[in-house]
């Protein structure tokens, strides 16, 4: 009986030595895929056993935002070389890149990266950014503490920082972050922008002025525009808030918020004309906006178009059942 199971083993061992894994074959003549991926693969078809050029073959496919193929090489890769710290790292990025982003399997692949190179900074800043979206903020701090340890000089590991003390409604500690980021880099588009946001409700006049900073980094930025215009808004300053919004809907024809405010501005004075205008526009743009349709309501009910406000209060129902304010007025229109 032994003998027989000895014999079974070494057949086992032959078979499996015998045999050979390939990774994925890619013709060098694919006119399907870029000439970067049919360039890389004809390398890899003459040496089907470099696990790097799996590695860069992954990396084009990830650059190409192709994940799915990128997963595929990166996993070869590894298979080939699970030792290669950049592998496990580059697997995180691919997966967290992919449709279905699965956090757990790229953290424990940043984490692998780091046993196999503590301090590794791309692990270390990857894991940190999922840890913060995980809102597991006091390990965030700690990951990116690690960076700071690598890197002191580094702007961004700051800013994050800055964002999981905000979090944690530790403003004074979110303050010192983004102040020291900008003390490294006062070109630093997010801490200034961070910084405006936490002024705005306490020192608005101070919140303007990181906003105009903000704006001189980057003068096409609609996240900025839009910032300040909303701030000009509360603060009563229609006019530099209208204008504002017109350059936010240049950066971004899409911003639909740029739309709706200059929509209540308008209404605010009664330009009911013009707030239907920017009202259409912005339903053009996002057909299940409630709030444009509630406020359209509102504006036809001011303009007499009573059965285009019915219209646009049964729509609002359709879109947010709950929303009382419509149940009433489409009630009050209905039994006139």
């Amino acid at each position: 009986m032994r003998f027989i199971l000895s014999c079974f083993l070494l057949l086992i061992i032959a078979g499996a030595c015998g045999s050979k894994v390939k990774g994925r074959y890619i013709s060098d003549g694919d006119t399907t895929f870029s000439d970067d991926i049919r360039s890389i693969s004809a390398r890899i078809n003459k040496e089907p056993g470099n696990a790097d050029l799996y590695y860069k073959r992954a990396n084009t496919f990830y650059f190409e935002t192709r994940f799915r193929d990128a997963l595929q090489d990166i996993d070869f890769a590894l298979f080939l070389d699970s030792l290669n710290p950049v592998y496990h790292a580059r697997k995180a990025e691919i997966v967290m890149g992919n449709d279905s982003a699965d956090s757990k399997l790229a953290m424990a692949h940043y984490r692998k990266a780091l046993k196999l190179k503590p301090g590794m900074e791309d692990a270390l800043s990857g894991l940190g950014k999922i840890l913060l979206a995980r809102q597991a903020y006091p390990e965030a701090l700690e990951t990116f503490n690690a960076l700071l340890d690598v890197n002191p000089m580094n702007a961004g590991t700051l800013v994050f920082m800055g964002l999981a003390a905000k979090e944690m409604k530790d403003t004074a500690q979110a303050i010192m972050r983004f102040e020291k980021a900008l003390s490294i880099n006062p070109s630093e588009f997010n801490a200034v922008m961070q910084m405006a946001n936490l002024y705005a409700s306490r020192k608005p006049e101070l919140a303007l002025q990181y906003y105009d900073r903000a704006l001189t980094v980057d003068e096409y930025s609609d996240e900025a525009l839009y910032a300040k215009g909303f701030l000009l808004q509360q603060l009563g300053r229609y006019k530099d808030a209208l204008s504002l919004y017109q350059r936010t809907k240049e950066a971004n024809a899409g911003h639909r918020f740029a739309y709706y405010n200059s929509a209540v501005i308008y209404g605010l004075f009664k330009d009911f004309e013009e707030a239907l205008r920017w009202l259409d526009d912005l339903i053009a743009i996002d057909e299940n906006f409630v709030k444009a349709y509630h406020y359209r309501a509102f504006v036809n009910e001011q303009l007499g178009r009573t059965n285009d406000a019915i219209g646009d209060y049964r729509k609002t129902l359709e879109l947010d059942p709950k929303n009382e304010d419509a149940k009433t007025r489409l009630s009050a229109l209905s039994a006139r």
